[in-house]
């Protein structure tokens, strides 16, 4: 179909002719002849992609509006017809690799009827094929859809790693990527290496019974996965082990925070044991003063009961002497006034007697 010398007309022919073998109602088996045929030509022609010729005619300048159609009728055949859902997404990963996604944008921008149907076609079953692999993830992974845009390749790579370090599987995740890197991708043999770990890996995602290729061997997948059941649950003790060995040095350090809180307490109680006996001390000495204090005033008060009472006995003792001076001066007037009468007596017998009266007392 790539071949410059060949007429339209007889391009077309072959074409027609490839579009019809892959219909199964009418060549049973045709699909995957046109498939072996087409890799074989790959083989032959040394070329990186067995559909690249295809992609290439469809998108160059000159093929023609019809051949367009014709060209995008046999890839949705050769996407859809297969009823295995694996190998139709396999297939179209293939052509999206190539680009074909982006021819396919180009080309609805003719307004021509035919090629719209076969645009309709290629968009409308891949969106159904990715809605039942969606579908086919999430019976296994229910809620990913919340958690993961499955549509970023960062958010993908994020979900992966974090995954794999939560289950014990970094070490497996690394060695997946460092392997794909080792993978030529700019070599024939680097892309069908691709393309095959792409179709192994959507395969056991799935849960297939059986994974392989479509024409090559079929192996149990059971099987293989009994094959590295060991594997599985050294895998497994292994990330016993670490979650153990996380949880003693999660352990370890909430026990040296607590000794660090311990420390820090104990050297607060000794502050404050020390703070304590300070008060103590000074509640010592403020309490000696008070008692000096206190003694002081005791002693001041008995020096003012003892003034007191010396006062009052000496009062008492005023008046008493006052009394007594008081008596004395009483006793002092009455003898004064005896004194008196008696003078005036003599006074008058001598007076008498001067004037020659005796009177008899």
């Amino acid at each position: 179909m790539n071949a410059p010398h060949l007429e339209p007309r007889i391009r077309a022919i072959v074409v027609e002719l490839l579009t019809v073998a892959c219909m199964e109602q009418y060549v049973p088996g045709g699909h995957q002849m046109v498939l072996d045929a087409m890799s074989y030509y790959q083989h032959v022609k040394h070329e990186r992609s067995r559909f690249g010729h295809l992609v290439s005619e469809l998108k160059s300048s000159h093929t023609t509006l019809e051949m367009q159609v014709k060209y995008l009728s046999l890839i949705n055949l050769l996407i859809n017809e297969p009823s295995d859902l694996e190998l139709r997404h396999t297939i179209r990963t293939e052509f999206v690799q190539l680009g074909l996604q982006d021819v396919v944008q180009e080309l609805k921008k003719i307004d021509n009827a035919d090629l719209a149907t076969q645009v309709d076609v290629f968009e409308d079953l891949g969106q159904e094929d990715q809605d039942e692999i969606k579908a086919k993830i999430w019976k296994f992974r229910p809620g990913i859809a919340q958690e993961v845009n499955l549509e970023s390749l960062d958010s993908l790579y994020r979900a992966l790693k974090e995954q794999a370090e939560s289950e014990g599987l970094r070490g497996i995740f690394q060695d997946i990527l460092q392997n794909l890197l080792c993978l030529p991708v700019s070599t024939a043999i680097g892309m069908r290496s691709w393309l095959l770990a792409d179709r192994l890996m959507r395969q056991i995602a799935i849960n297939r019974d059986t994974i392989g290729t479509e024409a090559g061997a079929k192996f149990q997948l059971t099987e293989m996965l009994d094959a590295v059941a060991s594997q599985a649950k050294e895998v497994a003790m292994q990330k016993t082990i670490q979650e153990l060995e996380a949880r003693i040095e999660t352990l370890r350090k909430e026990n040296a925070v607590k000794t660090d809180t311990i420390r820090e307490k104990d050297g607060t109680l000794v502050k404050l044991y020390e703070e304590m006996e300070a008060l103590k001390k000074e509640l010592k000495s403020i309490q000696d003063d008070k008692n000096a204090a206190i003694e002081k005033v005791s002693q001041e008060i008995d020096g003012l009961r003892r003034a007191e009472r010396e006062a009052r006995e000496n009062a008492e003792r005023n008046d008493q002497a006052r009394n007594q001076a008081l008596r004395l001066v009483q006793e002092k007037d009455e003898l004064l006034k005896r004194l008196s009468v008696g003078t005036g007596v003599v006074l008058s017998q001598v007076a008498n007697v001067e004037n020659g009266t005796v009177v008899n007392v």
